[in-house]
């Protein structure tokens, strides 16, 4: 797929931080569908966040390798509204972003717009610091904007925090597991109550909430308990002092950090996904574990915890509170009691429902 934009061409033009592994194929489909789509990263993180190399589909170029001339003409482009009667911005702020957004109100094109915004999180936060969101978000984004929310909570930022009333369910989802596994590919298999596998999966930070994990499996001192093991995978700024909390524990194992390449094998080989963040905007690793048929313990402040695990469904996992440790500690034996691991594919197609909000049916 060639690396430059027509220039002449009306398109839809998305601009996004980098290609991911939900992202690419999302767009690879689009494009499939006949959507006319051109991308703009403004990044090629792909190999810094070890996602291996991506095979892009779609036709894009990546915003930090252009010329100061050509990022000129981009922005024009952008500010004229003739090229890209609509726009999606995966997120509002970056000066390409927030061009787009603005020239919008101005030239008559179409802004849509996803991120990941927590309104559960955003009201915990200062009232100074929400109060310079909302005046940032009026100015920057037009009421005309379309929202494609993510959940339940990001919906609610939208709608209350924002003042968007044009918002559509598009559902996060993971079209390829980690491993670059397809969702199909996985089988149904049964956990041993005496062997069970808990796995966390992310960047080892305070906010992550990982010594309460520690804290809470650790106290599984029985002798039934005695064959599980908590597998830690990730570093960060409190990897010492996590593996400094675990060292009287050998069940208790860091890998540090594993690529998306490889990511799908501690998957398979585990039987529950614990995340129990103090702040989590949305929490991706909760659908990918879904997807490999684990039982999942979230916290509360998880945003996909509220979408994806119901109290109708509790074979799917727990909903908790972030810092009660014995409350995580009774939902850790109760994961013993769900042995069936039943993988969910994802629920809704993200690529049909962006393609009809785009028009192109």
């Amino acid at each position: 797929m060639r690396r430059s934009f027509s220039s002449d061409a009306r398109r839809v033009l998305a601009i996004a931080d980098c290609p991911t592994p939900q992202r690419t194929p999302t767009f690879d489909r689009l494009s499939k569908a006949g959507v006319p789509l051109e991308v703009l990263y403004l990044k090629q993180r792909a190999k810094l966040r070890g996602w291996g190399t991506q095979s892009l589909g779609h036709q894009h170029i990546y915003w930090n390798e252009q010329s100061t001339t050509r990022k000129t003409i981009i922005l024009f482009r952008l500010a004229s509204g003739r090229q890209y009667p609509q726009v999606i911005c995966f997120g509002f702020r970056g000066l390409a972003k927030i061009v787009a957004l603005a020239a919008t109100r101005l030239n008559g094109s179409q802004a849509f717009i996803r991120s990941d915004t927590n309104q559960a999180e955003i009201e915990s936060e200062p009232s100074a610091k929400r109060a310079l969101r909302r005046l940032f978000c009026t100015i920057i984004i037009p009421r005309k904007t379309v929202a494609w929310a993510i959940g339940s909570q990001n919906e609610r930022f939208w709608r209350h925090e924002v003042g968007l009333n044009q918002i559509w369910t598009v559902p996060y989802e993971a079209p390829l597991l980690p491993g670059y596994i397809e969702s199909e590919a996985v089988q149904p298999r049964e956990s041993d109550p005496l062997r069970m596998r808990i796995l966390y999966v992310g960047r080892l930070l305070r906010i992550k909430n990982v010594e309460l994990l520690i804290d809470a499996f650790k106290r599984l001192s029985d002798t039934r308990y005695q064959g599980w093991i908590l597998t830690i995978v990730g570093t960060g700024p409190n990897s010492e002092s996590l593996k400094e909390r675990a060292m009287d524990d050998d069940r208790i194992r860091f890998v540090g950090s594993v690529e998306y390449l490889r990511l799908g094998e501690y998957f398979q080989a585990s039987d529950v996904l614990v995340l129990v963040s103090k702040v989590e905007p949305w929490g991706l690793v909760v659908n990918e574990a879904l997807g490999f048929g684990l039982f999942v313990i979230a916290s509360e402040s998880v945003g996909s915890a509220h979408d994806l695990l119901t109290p109708g469904d509790p074979a799917k996992g727990i909903v908790l509170k972030f810092n009660d440790v014995s409350e995580l500690e009774l939902a850790l034996v109760r994961s013993a009691r769900e042995l069936q691991r039943k993988p969910r594919p994802p629920q809704t197609n993200t690529a049909e429902l962006m393609a009809r909000a785009l028009g192109y049916d």
